[in-house]
């Protein structure tokens, strides 16, 4: 190494560091660097780190810049074939046939939660038995959670499957789009997340045994937390050990071929049934607290391509596509030439392309993709599903959407969304289980005519001058989270919110910029 440093001395430098910024506890500050160490020093030793951009690439958005950034620069081939005109649907008839689909997101199980415990403790995760003493009643962790920096017990989890079990026995398949281990990421385990994973998938066969679940994996899966090597390290710092037992574990839905792809880089497309697909894939690739992207930036483990290649195949087949992953692009933490360059596949195949389903928010909310030529015209929407956690703020939720069904020249697109909810402080009052109602439907609420893209372009514009309807999204964003509601969404949460609605890629804010001079003139 640099200096001729030990490795323990590398440590206890950065270890110092994160503790002259105050971030964290020692505990925490070394668990923190102990995992990481041997990533990096594989990255620094094997001549890929580089310094100059480690930082803007790591902390995009934020003060710290990129150095030469033609360094990181890339660009996805192009397709074999020409962007074909856009085809026309037959009128859908009113008893036309449709898709019940169940959205379920960030489970963040945690085995340790204990009911009584400390959920004020300091940490990144709380409501624990080593989270200490509680200073007060209010400092109390409650029986099915706790809007802190807690996640959810077993208990709470197996309520809400059995609830949705119940309450949505015509469910057609599920999506399930990653994040089950617990928020410990000072002190995470392989084994542990190999069982979480497990469990979890048990946990959807017990209820939903007859029901394709389609599943995406999250940041908080990896060992250390967000690290994901491209398939070809090896070796200790080799990600193949999280790939092989998710494929062994979700072989119960998914075909061989799928498996393969996802054993190589967590991700895969399968038919759902005749005329629609889905492609998971594997947007962690992209997440900028994912360190192994000052490794390879470039395409890593060629996911993009995957994608692109699999559009390709389907609008040949004449089939419609959605595409699920967990890290949602256009967000400040997916790199911005990866979701430049995914933003032209979105553009290409926008035909083929019938919706896109992310997670990783904890939030209700959606995106909307523009054409890259004419950024007037919107062209499709991205939904991101409420998490089942209630960290942090809110309270646990999940999806249900109706698609166009299986037709003649259907779209397979969204005709309705609504959001279901419990209320964690009725919950924990007791005595009974907790309460689980429909928050709200999509267009009912926001007097939509459709959910397509352009209607939901409009809708943006309708938040900018309408206060009262912005402010029963927001309500909605965080799914009535009782600490969330009376903190409240001001005018630059407001802008914040729209901001991230319309723009698909960080490295692009000409319509974010746009929707600050229309709040600007609405002033």
């Amino acid at each position: 190494m640099e200096n001729n440093a030990t490795e323990g001395e590398i440590i206890d430098g950065i270890v110092g560091i994160c503790l002259g910024m105050n971030l964290f506890s020692e505990t925490l500050c070394r668990g923190l660097v102990e995992e990481a160490i041997p990533d990096f020093i594989y990255m620094y030793e094997n001549g890929r780190f580089d310094s100059e951009n480690a930082c803007g690439l790591a902390l995009q958005g934020f003060s710290c810049k990129t150095g030469d950034i033609t360094k990181l620069e890339w660009s996805l081939p192009p397709p074999g074939t020409q962007k074909p005109p856009m085809e026309v649907s037959p009128p859908r008839e009113p008893d036309a046939p449709t898709l019940k689909v169940l959205h379920v997101s960030d489970f963040h199980w945690d085995p340790e939660y204990l009911p009584g415990s400390n959920a004020d403790c300091g940490d990144p995760l709380c409501c624990r038995a080593g989270s200490g003493i509680p200073a007060n009643e209010s400092a109390i962790a409650g029986y099915w959670g706790d809007y802190r920096d807690c996640d959810l017990p077993l208990w709470t989890l197996r309520n809400s499957m059995e609830h949705i079990a119940s309450t949505h026995s015509d469910i057609d398949f599920i999506v399930w789009t990653g994040d089950l281990p617990p928020h410990d990421i000072w002190e995470t385990d392989a084994t542990e997340h190999l069982n979480i994973i497990q469990e979890m998938t048990n946990l959807l066969l017990e209820f939903f045994p007859n029901i394709p679940v389609y599943g995406a994996i999250g940041n908080h899966e990896s060992h250390p937390v967000n690290a994901y090597p491209i398939p070809e390290i090896e070796g200790e710092n080799s990600i193949s050990w999280l790939y092989n037992s998710i494929a062994d574990a979700w072989s119960v839905w998914l075909p061989e071929d799928a498996l393969t792809t996802l054993r190589y880089g967590g991700y895969y497309s399968t038919l759902v049934r005749e005329g629609l697909r889905v492609i998971s894939a594997n947007f962690n690739y992209c997440y900028t607290y994912n360190w192994w992207i000052i490794h390879e930036s470039r395409d890593p483990a060629n996911g993009l391509q995957f994608i692109q290649s699999e559009l390709e195949k389907a609008e040949a087949a004449g089939e419609k596509v959605y595409i699920i992953s967990h890290i949602v692009p256009g967000k400040g933490d997916c790199w911005q030439i990866y979701t430049r360059e995914l933003n032209k596949v979105v553009n290409r195949f926008e035909d083929t392309l019938a919706g896109q389903f992310y997670g990783h928010t904890h939030s209700d909310e959606f995106k909307i993709f523009y054409d890259t030529e004419d950024p007037s015209r919107a062209i499709n929407v991205a939904w991101i599903g409420p998490s089942l956690t209630s960290y942090v703020d809110i309270n646990p939720g999940y999806k249900v959407y109706l698609l166009d069904g299986e037709r003649e020249g259907s779209t397979f697109g969204m005709l309705e969304h609504e959001a279901w909810i419990m209320n964690l402080t009725e919950a924990n009052i007791g005595p009974s289980e907790p309460n689980w109602f429909k928050l709200y439907d999509g267009r009912e609420t926001f007097g939509l005519n459709s959910l397509s893209a352009q209607d939901m372009s409009n809708l943006v514009d309708r938040f900018i001058i309408d206060e009262e309807l912005f402010q029963t999204y927001y309500r909605n964003y965080v799914k009535q989270g009782d600490p969330a509601m009376l903190e409240g969404c001001d005018i630059e949460c407001k802008q914040d919110l729209l901001c991230s609605m319309v723009t698909s890629n960080f490295g692009d804010q000409t319509k974010c910029n746009e929707i600050s001079r229309k709040m600007t003139l609405d002033d």
